[in-house]
């Protein structure tokens, strides 16, 4: 994905070819059906570069020609959000705090991708009270928001931040 239809279109036979004549294909640039990441989306040919020391004496015929292609997600991070510390419960259960910043989304798509700092989760290496305990980070289920957000995939969370404590629970005698 990078906001665009245009297609590099690699492969693809020519025939017509006269005796032993040195024609071959260089390029062939092509439109995506819309800039959408996805799979077996038809992309329609519009431009055929052709090389070889004969090249000049053809002409390549691809009105009409169509095949299919992906497009893959762009991948995304994520930084800023930060896990609380908070009072031994039994659980390695984590909350956070910070505003979730994305990196990688492509200028024409600012405004419309967001990972909104509900949808951040994690847990602590284990349940047990210590100082500066690990805290695995994720996006629950990859939750992206906004309208471009079908186009983007998160691939990791920054390091900075991913240590919180957890202190020992008070304890009364009756």
């Amino acid at each position: 994905y990078d906001t665009t239809t245009n297609a590099l279109i690699t492969g693809g036979v020519l025939d017509g070819i006269q005796g032993n004549d040195d024609v071959s294909l260089r390029g062939t640039i092509g439109q995506f059906e819309d800039k959408n990441a996805g799979v077996n989306k038809t992309v329609v040919v519009d431009h055929v570069d052709l090389s070889g020391a004969q090249r000049n004496n053809y002409i390549v015929d691809y009105n009409g020609s169509s095949t299919t292609g992906t497009i893959e997600k762009a991948e995304l991070t994520v930084s800023g959000v930060h896990p609380l510390d908070r009072v031994y419960d039994g659980t390695t259960n984590a909350s956070f705090t910070g505003t979730p910043v994305l990196s990688g989304i492509f200028a024409a798509d600012d405004g419309k991708v967001s990972a909104p700092i509900e949808n951040v989760s994690g847990h602590f290496v284990d349940r047990n009270a210590g100082v500066d305990k690990e805290v695995a980070v994720f996006l629950s289920g990859g939750e992206l928001a906004g309208e471009e957000a079908h186009n983007y995939v998160l691939v990791g969370v920054d390091g900075a931040g991913k240590i919180a404590t957890i202190t020992p629970a008070p304890l009364r005698v009756n």
